[in-house]
């Protein structure tokens, strides 16, 4: 009884990933099998298995990827036994709008985690972060682990992986106000003041920070005071503060 239930839900499984690779393509007669694949599952006997048919409501074609990949979450801890929440999908769904754009880039150099990377990928589409650079060992989107945080917004927003960083920031000095997020004697604080014009962010690996050579392209250094024993934020954490109060500035002046 056990093998069979398990068997079915790898079947499912295994569907929703083939199904995944090709999201975008997804058709009528494919939503409406694997609505009827999660609704078969209320006659399967196993732990929590009425609790995955019952996400079968909220299949429907045209859902977002983040709303397909939280599908797929229940499924994955059945399999691994490491099932612990009562709800298993997120009841909210993505807004149908077209994006919004401000000329704030994120550039991430030589940061470590994958996690990290797809918390950017998250902050840059909440934000309307114009892109996303990518530089040093930084993983990108192809990594599952960033696609676990990023929760599809890394089809959302635009973004490139920059071999020679120091030169590509040397081509953005006139366009851009290039501001280096680390903690330093010379910085700013987060709140004061950002010159008005299109503006890049750059932040460095979580435990090293910044290299030199990155730090002489910018054209300022910036920090978030801290009120606490510890010296610093999570990189992801840092950012969501800093880039939420540039685009606060910039809207009040625009």
């Amino acid at each position: 009884m056990e093998s069979s239930s398990r068997e079915q839900i790898l079947k499912l499984y295994r569907y929703c990933r083939d199904l995944e690779k090709k999201f975008h393509r997804i058709d009528e007669k494919e939503v409406q099998f694997l609505k009827d694949s999660f609704q078969s599952l209320a006659e399967t006997p196993g732990p929590h298995m009425d609790k995955i048919a019952a996400l079968s409501k909220h299949i429907k074609l045209g859902m977002s990827l983040q709303h397909f990949q939280n599908l797929i979450v229940p499924l994955e801890r059945w399999l691994n036994r490491t099932v612990r929440d009562d709800e298993f999908l997120v009841r909210s769904e993505d807004q149908k709008k077209e994006r919004t754009s401000f000329p704030l880039i994120l550039v991430l150099d030589h940061i470590r985690s994958a996690f990290n990377v797809g918390a950017f990928f998250r902050l840059a589409d909440s934000l309307g972060a114009e892109k996303i650079i990518l530089s040093g060992y930084t993983p990108t989107p192809q990594a599952l682990s960033v696609q676990k945080t990023s929760l599809g917004s890394e089809d959302s927003v635009p973004w490139e992986w920059v071999e020679n960083l120091p030169s590509w920031l040397q081509l953005h000095q006139k366009s851009h106000r290039i501001v280096a997020w680390e903690t330093s004697d010379k910085a700013k604080e987060c709140t004061f003041p950002f010159e008005q014009k299109p503006t890049i962010f750059l932040f460095g690996n979580e435990r090293f920070g910044l290299e030199a050579d990155r730090l002489k392209l910018c054209h300022e250094i910036r920090e978030i005071k801290m009120m606490g024993l510890k010296n610093s934020l999570n990189v992801g954490q840092s950012a969501a503060i800093a880039s939420f109060e540039w685009r606060r500035q910039w809207l009040s002046s625009h």
